[in-house]
């Protein structure tokens, strides 16, 4: 086009995956920075305001480009000082940073220095052995940043790379869904804010995701018996929210990863959130953690008055239930006789219905 102008070449990193795209740099006017394949400059990767670029931790001789206050991980690696020179010129915020930004450099300071004592750590203990601890060190701003790329990555491998069109989108499904999780939300002061949508996938399972992400999966709810297994399950993955264990899970299978990246300046990019990624999808958690996501779900319907007792009989349905029907769920969520009677003596005798039969049409409905 006429109106743009290219400036130079760089390498250009997604966010999504770790692929390096060598791209080519181009202005449009004064207030935008095109990036695209350098063999296919008509097809765009980013489109980035100038007004919005900053500067990011980078290696000697790269200057490293990010967008301000955006969940995407996108960074642009500029290696020509020209090149380097001539955007950080046009860019107004390039080197200048506010006093929230100051403190989140300090915030940050302070998490690459937990993450270099944890180096220590893993060459004593392995990291899955102090997971557990270092979890609570994790600041809720990075589990949120973290969780938007895992998120992305999730979607991509569910949908062979079409991303967004696994989320099941119909209008009142969402409202229900919605409408549920504020409800049960409201008993508890998360420290992540939990959100859920369905995912149109003929699995029998639910997963959480390190922010908060919750997906409950069309193959459970066209598989539960009763509404209020599907509120037992929904309580069940709050309760993995609440207790923060996807951020556990992912500093037990992918911490040395994670925290490579976070001593190099790189939060959430590349490798990181693919070992990440994969930690959710392959690995389950351990006992005690499906044991603390038990005691939260049965407390929280207690709060409400609803019934936990279905999240017992679910679990006991899963575990006599053959690979291949309700055998994905239970490779990610081991039952125990043990868990089954423990939210049996837990539970009170409520009565209340947080979602009803015509409810959970409606969720099937939503895909």
């Amino acid at each position: 086009m006429a109106s743009e102008l290219a400036i130079g070449r760089g390498e250009f990193f997604d966010g999504l995956t770790a692929r390096a795209h060598s791209v080519i740099l181009m202005l449009v006017g004064t207030e935008t920075l095109v990036i695209a394949p350098h063999d296919d400059p008509a097809s765009p990767l980013a489109q980035w305001p100038l007004k919005a670029v900053r500067a990011a931790p980078s290696p000697r001789g790269v200057t490293r480009l990010s967008l301000a206050d955006q969940p995407s991980t996108a960074r642009l690696n500029v290696a020509d000082p020209e090149t380097a020179a001539r955007i950080v010129n046009l860019c107004p915020a390039v080197g200048t940073a506010t006093e929230a930004e100051n403190r989140q450099r300090l915030k940050v300071f302070g998490w690459g220095l937990a993450a270099a004592l944890s180096l220590v750590l893993v060459v004593v203990f392995g990291v899955p052995a102090v997971a557990s601890r270092l979890t609570p060190l994790v600041p809720v701003r990075f589990e949120a940043r973290l969780g938007e790329a895992v998120n992305a990555q999730v979607l991509t491998a569910f949908t062979n790379g079409r991303g967004a069109r696994a989320v099941c989108t119909g209008e009142n499904g969402t409202r229900v869904l919605n409408a549920l999780i504020a409800e049960m939300a409201s008993t508890t002061d998360f420290a992540v804010r939990p959100h859920a949508a369905i995912l149109d996938v003929n699995i029998p399972n639910a997963i959480a995701l390190p922010g908060g992400q919750i997906y409950v999966f069309r193959g459970l709810l066209t598989r539960a018996r009763s509404p209020e297994e599907v509120v037992a399950v929904i309580a069940h993955e709050l309760g993995h929210v609440q207790n923060r264990h996807a951020m556990q899970l992912v500093l037990g299978g992918a911490g040395n990863a994670l925290i490579l990246g976070l001593v190099l300046g790189d939060f959430t990019g590349g490798g990181a959130v693919i070992a990440a990624s994969r930690t959710i999808l392959e690995r389950g958690y351990s006992r005690n953690a499906e044991r603390e996501a038990d005691r939260f779900a049965v407390d929280m319907l207690n709060a409400l008055d609803a019934n936990a007792e279905p999240l017992a009989s679910f679990l006991e349905r899963i575990a006599r239930s053959p690979e291949g029907s309700l055998g994905r769920y239970l490779s990610t969520h081991p039952v125990t006789a043990e868990r089954s009677e423990a939210i049996r003596e837990r539970a009170g005798e409520g009565t209340r219905q947080l979602l009803t039969v015509d409810d959970l049409a409606t969720l099937r409905s939503a895909c």
